[in-house]
């Protein structure tokens, strides 16, 4: 939408456009499309390696409860 005077302003995902004509916006749509097209294709190596920390911090997690659970039934005993 264009806002103010001068040449036409359009904003973009958070983008200031300035433009002269139609073309150069629609060229400038067609361009963003394909980054975010890149942006969401998945890293493999990136996902092993999250997955990777994410099972180890869950694994983690899962030794502190037994753990506190462990502590707990034991004060409760003594």
């Amino acid at each position: 939408m264009p806002l103010g005077n001068g040449p036409p302003k359009y904003f973009f995902e958070g983008v200031e456009i300035v433009i002269g004509g139609l073309p150069a916006f629609r060229d400038h749509l067609e361009n963003a499309s394909e980054a975010r097209k890149k942006k969401l294709e998945p890293d493999l190596q990136s996902l092993s390696v999250l997955k990777f920390l994410l099972d180890d911090f869950f694994e983690d997690l899962k030794h502190d409860r037994e753990a506190k659970k462990r502590e707990a039934k034991e004060a409760n005993t003594t």
